[in-house]
């Protein structure tokens, strides 16, 4: 997980003045040259945006299922059906509190449905489904917005994929997928959130579209895409030549998520797997220090 602190501009004060100690026949002129100075000061300042902090958090790969939705006691579907839905993210409700927007990587399907699974052409495989109640566990949690651009948002299939954007939107969170891009806003400040799966270098020619799209209608874009090797802690070649790409086409700041290990390349940080089982290291870093 990591928290992404951004500031923007500085706050307008307003210039005053007095007259005490000014006298005799300079006072008009005093006054009126304090005035004129004043004006233009404050004109100037006033040209100034104010100032004003935008807090994120983001979250790696977050599974609120299990293995094809088995329910037993110790499972992840158990203790959904047990434990309140503020239980799973307790240890880190505070920093997800006392941000402006939290956004996870959602991978696995929510369903109310009896649907089959999907199949598969690598082994081992894995899927994953949750009933739908599972949603409120991202909202007891304080948490604003979900990727489900990853791997496991298929696993059953386009019914699965419907249901689960439903679940989401059924609780009022904004999502992003291959297609749809997360708006953030803040004191009119609109952060364009564009997730994506990045599984070769040649799918960055279709994030680049997005980020171009994105421009246009926010202030600043960030990219929030899954894939790659897992269980590495250095991004491979092909995903640095990737991420490069995405920020000469302009993303202002590019995350990625699946490796399952915290890793990083300068404009490129990579997050680790996050569930409620495992322990994940809480990594706190200046957005200037990530671009660097």
């Amino acid at each position: 997980m990591m928290a992404i602190f951004m500031g923007f501009s500085s706050s307008a004060p307003t210039l005053n003045y007095n007259s005490n100690g000014v006298t005799g026949g300079a006072m008009n002129e005093t006054v009126q040259t304090l005035q004129s100075i004043r004006d233009t000061t404050n004109d100037l300042l006033n040209q100034i945006e104010p100032t004003f902090d935008i807090k994120m958090t983001f979250v790696g790969d977050c599974m609120l299922a299990t293995y094809k939705g088995q329910y037993y006691e110790g499972s992840f579907s158990w203790y959904a059906a047990n434990y309140p839905n503020t239980y799973f993210f307790e240890k880190v409700q505070d920093t997800f509190a006392n941000d402006d927007f939290t956004i996870v990587n959602l991978e696995n399907v929510l369903t109310d449905n009896n649907l089959s699974e999907v199949w598969k052409d690598h082994s081992p495989a894995y899927w994953y489904k949750a009933p739908t109640s599972n949603a409120n566990i991202l909202t007891a949690s304080s948490i604003e917005a979900v990727s489900l651009a990853n791997n496991h948002f298929g696993d059953y299939g386009t019914q699965g994929r419907t249901d689960t954007m439903a679940a989401v939107e059924a609780v009022g969170l904004p999502y992003g997928t291959n297609d749809q891009t997360i708006y953030l806003e803040k004191d009119g400040f609109t952060i364009a959130v564009i997730c994506h799966g990045l599984w070769s270098e040649w799918q960055a020619s279709q994030i680049i579209p997005r980020i171009q799209e994105a421009s246009e209608k926010s202030d600043y874009q960030i990219v929030f895409y899954h894939g790659g090797k897992e269980r590495i802690h250095s991004p491979e070649q092909w995903k640095i030549r990737a991420s490069r790409s995405l920020v000469d086409a302009g993303a202002d700041l590019v995350i990625g998520n699946h490796p399952m290990y915290f890793s990083q390349w300068r404009c490129t940080m990579v997050l680790e797997s996050f569930t409620v089982l495992e322990t994940s290291a809480l990594v706190e870093v200046a957005l200037l220090k990530i671009v660097q």
